[in-house]
């Protein structure tokens, strides 16, 4: 019984010193869509428009049926991937 203690605890002093420290980040390609569908359920709820300005980028508005008033294309993130708005509904494609 002794002996698997010890193994068990050399395994778990190993397993932190090799085991590099990772970090998770969240960029805004990761938290964009969050805020988008926030912000597009509470203007079809209150029947009120509202706006997008949280991040770099053009403000999106919503009118009171949760319609996006303009389409366009995002470039978010570290990695410039694409976030694409589009017209009427305001679907995400991502890319």
């Amino acid at each position: 019984m002794i002996e698997l203690c010890l193994v068990i605890m050399a395994l778990s002093v190993l397993y932190v010193l090799c085991v590099p420290f990772h970090t998770y980040s969240e960029d805004e390609y990761d938290t964009f869509p969050q805020s988008y569908l926030l912000k597009q359920s509470s203007a079809i709820a209150s029947s009120a428009s509202r706006i997008l300005d949280e991040y770099d980028t053009p403000v999106i508005t919503f009118n009171a049926k949760g319609n996006v008033q303009r389409a366009m294309t995002l470039h978010l993130g570290k990695k410039g991937r694409t976030i694409v708005v589009e017209l009427g509904g305001g679907r995400l494609v991502f890319r």
